[in-house]
C-alpha cells in the first residue's frame, strides 16, 4: 500500500512538472510563423477537443503569445482569424472614426464590414475567411475596399446615436433563444468613445436597438457590395 502512495505520489509530481513546463515555454517564433500555427493548428478547429492548456486552443494560444492584449474580446478568435485589429480600450485615439460589424453565420463562411473615416472619406473594407461561423474560424482568404464620401460614416454614427449604442451592455432581454442562427458583433470608436455589441440572430429580438442594429447590418452588406464579393469567394473555390 505504501508502495503504490508512493507511485501516486511520483505521478502527480510528474504531471504536475509537465504542466509547468507547458505553461512556461517560450516560444521564439516570428509574427509570420505565429500566424501560421494558427492557421495550421487552430483555424480548422482541429484543436476544440483539446486540454485547456494546449497550444491547439485559442485561450492558450493567445495567453502565449498575446498576454498583454487588454481588447474586451480578445478570446474571440475570429478577430484574429479575419486579420483584424483587436481594441485596447484604455489606448482609444479621440480622432478615430470606425465602426466595424463581423457576422459569423452557422454553416457560412464569416465575414466582417468595416468603416473607417479617414479624413474626407470613408474607407469600406470587406473581408472573408474560409471558416464556417459556427464551427471554426478559418482564415482570411479574401478582402476588397473602396472609398465613399465622409457622409456615410457620418449617416451610421448618427443612427449608433439615435439608438444609444455607446450605452448598450449584456443581453437584449427581447431574444429569442435561437440554437444556429448568425452571431453578430458590433464595434465602434468615436469621439473617444468605444463600445462592443454582440447579438445572437437580432430578427428574433422586439427590441427596437436590435431592430435598428439588423438594418444596420444589412445596409453594411449591401453598401460593402458583399453578396457579390461572397458570390466571387465561392465561385473561386
Amino acid at each position: 500500500m505504501r508502495t503504490l502512495n508512493i507511485l501516486v505520489l511520483i505521478s502527480l509530481l510528474a504531471s504536475s512538472c509537465q504542466q509547468s513546463e507547458k505553461s512556461d515555454k517560450t516560444y521564439n517564433w516570428s509574427e509570420q510563423e505565429i500566424k501560421q500555427y494558427f492557421i495550421d493548428s487552430i483555424a480548422t478547429g482541429n484543436g476544440y477537443y483539446d486540454n485547456p492548456d494546449s497550444l491547439n486552443k485559442f485561450s492558450f494560444f493567445m495567453k502565449t503569445f498575446y498576454n498583454n492584449s487588454k481588447a474586451l474580446n480578445n478570446l474571440d478568435e475570429f478577430v484574429y482569424a479575419l486579420d483584424e485589429p483587436y481594441v485596447d480600450p484604455s489606448q482609444i485615439d479621440i480622432n478615430k472614426k470606425w465602426l466595424r460589424l463581423i457576422v459569423k453565420p452557422t454553416f457560412s463562411n464569416p465575414y466582417c464590414i468595416t468603416l473607417d473615416r479617414i479624413n474626407k472619406d470613408t474607407k469600406v473594407t470587406f473581408k472573408v475567411t474560409n471558416g464556417k461561423g459556427g464551427y471554426y474560424s478559418g482564415y482570411l482568404k479574401f478582402s476588397n475596399f473602396a472609398y465613399f464620401k465622409d457622409t456615410l460614416y457620418n449617416s451610421y454614427a448618427s443612427r449608433l446615436d439615435k439608438i444609444n449604442f455607446w450605452g448598450i451592455k449584456g443581453k437584449d432581454s427581447t431574444c429569442d433563444l435561437v440554437l444556429d442562427g448568425t452571431s453578430y458583433v458590433f464595434e465602434a470608436i468615436d469621439k473617444g468613445r468605444y463600445n462592443i455589441v454582440y447579438r445572437h440572430s437580432p430578427s428574433f429580438c422586439s427590441s427596437n436597438e436590435a431592430q435598428e442594429l439588423l438594418k444596420i447590418s444589412k445596409d453594411l452588406f449591401e453598401i460593402s457590395d458583399a453578396k457579390n464579393l461572397l458570390k466571387i469567394n465561392d465561385d473561386a473555390e
